[in-house]
C-alpha cells in the first residue's frame, strides 16, 4: 500500500483529516489577512471572549486563557493528528495491523489536550492574550483606524484600535450610511454593534 492510500485508509483518515484541517485554516487565515487586513483569528476573538470562560478546574489546568482561540484550535487539531498517525504507525509496524480507531482517537485526544496545556504553559509569559478583559460593549465610541482598502455597507473592512491596557483589537466594520465608502487609513468612530462580529462606524 502506498503512502497516500495508507493515510486515507479508515485507520488513519481521522488524523490525516485533522492535519488537513489545520492547513486549510492557516491558508484561509493568511489569505484573509493579506486581502482584508483581518483573518479568522480576529473573527474568533470577536465571537468568543476567552477571558469570559468559566474559571473551572479544567479550564485553569488547560491554560486555554493564555492562548488566542485560533492557536488553541490549531494546536488541538495538529496534536491530535500527529499523535494518531504516530501511534497507528508504530502499532502497525510492531503488530502488523492498526489499533481500533476508538482506542487511538481516545489516546490522541489525551495527547492533544496535554500538548495545548504545555503550549499554554510555555507561552504564558508572552501575554498573547491580555489578562484584562474588555467588553465588546465598550467598543462603542472608540476611535478606530481602517486597515482594509475600503469598507462600505455589505462589504465590511477590518479596523483596529488599542485599548487602555495596551491590547490591540481588530473589528469588522461598515459605514452607518449605505451610500458611504471609507478607505484605508481613515479614523472612524464605532457607532453601533450590528451583530456579534460586525460594527458600524461613522466619521
Amino acid at each position: 500500500m502506498d503512502s497516500l492510500a495508507l493515510l486515507l485508509s479508515p485507520a488513519y483518515v481521522p488524523f490525516t483529516g485533522a492535519l488537513l484541517a489545520v492547513i486549510v485554516i492557516l491558508t484561509v487565515e493568511v489569505t484573509l489577512t493579506a486581502m482584508a487586513g483581518s483573518g479568522l483569528s480576529d473573527l474568533l476573538d470577536s465571537l468568543i471572549d476567552i477571558q469570559s470562560l468559566p474559571d473551572s478546574s479544567f479550564t485553569n489546568w488547560l491554560l486555554v486563557k493564555e492562548l488566542p482561540m485560533l492557536i488553541v484550535i490549531c494546536s488541538l487539531l495538529a496534536s491530535f493528528g500527529i499523535c494518531g498517525l504516530l501511534l497507528q504507525g508504530v502499532m502497525t509496524h510492531a503488530l502488523g495491523l492498526p489499533l481500533p480507531n476508538w482506542l487511538v482517537v481516545g489516546l490522541s485526544l489525551l495527547g492533544a489536550v496535554a500538548a495545548v496545556r504545555s503550549m499554554g504553559k510555555a507561552l504564558s509569559g508572552l501575554k498573547l492574550v491580555h489578562s484584562s478583559a474588555v467588553s465588546p460593549a465598550s467598543f462603542i465610541g472608540q476611535r478606530v483606524t481602517l486597515n482594509s482598502p475600503q469598507a462600505s455597507q455589505g462589504y465590511a473592512g477590518a479596523a483596529s484600535f488599542t485599548d487602555r491596557y495596551g491590547a490591540t483589537h481588530t473589528l469588522m466594520v461598515e459605514p452607518t450610511l449605505p451610500d458611504v465608502t471609507y478607505t484605508a487609513g481613515e479614523v472612524l468612530t464605532v457607532a453601533e454593534r450590528v451583530s456579534i462580529a460586525l460594527y458600524r462606524v461613522s466619521k
